[in-house]
């Protein structure tokens, strides 16, 4: 080709959009390509007669891998300016942006004094634990409870752990808990839409529960959480039980009232 070289156009096109953004140039002069971004040659590449006549496969390979590390040096280089110039915003940051949902979980951050009542099966009588401290945070868009004993409490030392958070990509609410007092592993739950009459109604992802009695029942179980709030001071959870023995019968098995601490 000689001296005369040519110049190929460089082009990103951006996902679900028909525009493109011109980076940079490839100037190409005999077996020599450089890269060439606002004037500053930002890479050079030359190959001999053997690697363009094929027998230097892994000088193609280390050549792409070079080439796309300085075409990653130009995305890093220009994205700023873009949203500088409010030539685009990303769907990520606008998703990740905090909405209402999230702003309303940080005014839940705080002690709550937990009262937990258990019915292990329809009509049995409740067992009822006090004492509880439940102590929440934000965590980006998600609030963390960590309960556990008061200090002071008889209650043997345990762990429930819950994060819960809208997700504003699929429009509803998700749940995660983790509790040390049953070998129930990790519980997710997501709900179905958003916040209704003060209520987040979620359903869990069955699960074979152990029963409380000697001998492991593994039954299958599924299971809601309905977290309902009367003000900024109190809430309460409630979980339902539906067992796969044949009855179709629900009932309250799980309740956690929750009380705002000074």
């Amino acid at each position: 080709m000689g001296s005369e070289g040519k110049s190929i156009t460089l082009r990103l096109e951006e996902n679900f959009s028909t525009r493109s953004n011109l980076l940079g140039k490839i100037h190409q002069i005999g077996h020599c390509r450089h890269l060439i971004l606002s004037g500053e040659v930002v890479h050079n590449q030359c190959t001999s007669n053997a690697d363009r006549l094929g027998t230097g496969s892994r000088w193609h390979v280390s050549s792409a891998f070079r080439f796309s590390s300085a075409l990653a040096v130009i995305l890093m280089a220009t994205a700023p300016a873009f949203a500088e110039n409010g030539a685009s915003t990303s769907a990520v940051e606008r998703m990740s942006t905090p909405g209402h949902e999230a702003d309303e979980l940080a005014r839940r951050v705080g002690k709550w004094s937990v009262v937990n009542t258990i019915w292990p099966t329809p009509g049995a009588q409740p067992i009822v634990m006090t004492g509880l401290l439940a102590e929440r945070t934000m965590i980006g868009p998600f609030m963390q409870e960590v309960m556990r004993p008061a200090p002071g409490s008889k209650i043997p030392d345990f762990q429930r752990i819950a994060y819960l958070s809208y997700d504003r990509v699929e429009g509803r609410w998700k749940y995660v808990s983790m509790d040390t007092r049953f070998p129930a592993g990790i519980m997710p739950a997501w709900s179905f839409g958003g916040e209704e009459d003060g209520k987040i109604s979620l359903l869990f992802e069955p699960l074979g529960f152990v029963g409380f009695g000697p001998e492991v029942e593994g039954r299958f179980t599924a299971s809601d959480f309905v977290i309902s709030r009367d003000g900024d001071n109190h809430e309460v959870a409630e979980q339902h039980f539906l067992q796969a023995n044949g009855s179709g019968k629900k009932w309250l098995a799980v309740r956690y009232d929750y009380t705002r601490q000074p």
